[in-house]
């Protein structure tokens, strides 16, 4: 008799470990099938290229404008140069700190000028 509770136990023991095996394989297969579907597209992800490329238009508009030479206003003598450029401009001026500073201060005089003033309103008596 004692063999035949100790088939019965093997039995038992080796449909739970085959019931464990299969349902970890299920659970498995499951999860790789949860994994490999492609989410559906939210309203973020939208969002979130449309900031992408606004990004990446105004990083290269901004490399064209700080790298390229253009005329803002000739009357006034405004013109764009390279960043590079004006560092080297800035660099030579400056050996002579003096005619630097007068000419400084001269731009800064002639940016901010003060406006005429205005003209005075006509008398009630002419």
């Amino acid at each position: 008799m004692s063999n035949a509770s100790c088939c019965g136990c093997n039995l038992k023991q080796a449909c739970l470990i085959v019931g464990v095996l299969l349902a970890m394989l299920l659970g498995g297969l499951l999860m790789r099938r949860l994994v490999d579907q492609q989410p559906a597209r939210s309203p973020r992800a939208a969002r979130a290229e449309e900031r992408a490329k606004n990004r990446h238009d105004y990083v290269e508009a901004l490399k064209k404008e700080t790298s390229g030479v253009a005329v803002l206003n000739a009357a006034e003598g405004i013109y764009r140069i390279p960043v590079e450029q004006a560092m080297e401009i800035t660099v030579r001026e400056w050996r002579n700190p003096e005619a630097a500073r007068k000419q400084l201060n001269a731009r800064v005089e002639k940016a901010f000028a003060a406006p005429p003033a205005a003209p005075a309103p006509p008398s009630k008596f002419e």
